[in-house]
């Protein structure tokens, strides 16, 4: 479970599993596992590829990670790990940055 702000929206919201999907709700979940702040950079560039019709989860977790990563003023996505070490590598979340790894050339 993830605690989920947007810059400009004074909302807290969860991210949670629903029927295999990753789904927002209202309100602060009361143990999460991680933190994510994105400004709206970063879910305009997540939301783009939707609007291009795309379902690569590559080219997903590679923005994703980018956002991360290589944050800038336009596209940014702060990150914290709440539980520990052990947890977050149980959960995934460690394998799913591995994919999003610098495989553009673009990256500066």
């Amino acid at each position: 479970m993830a605690e989920v702000e947007f810059d400009g929206d004074p909302g807290v919201y969860m991210m949670i599993k629903e029927g295999g999907r990753s789904v927002f709700k209202e309100g602060k979940p009361a143990k999460p596992q991680i933190y994510m702040k994105f400004n709206e950079g970063a879910v305009n560039y997540l939301l783009e590829l939707e609007e291009l019709g795309t379902q690569d989860v590559e080219e997903y977790v590679t923005r994703f990670s980018e956002c991360i990563l290589n944050p800038s003023p336009q596209r940014k996505i702060e990150l914290k790990l709440c539980a520990n070490v052990v947890t977050g590598a149980r959960m995934g979340y460690f394998g799913m940055m591995s994919l999003g790894g610098r495989r553009r050339s673009t990256w500066s």
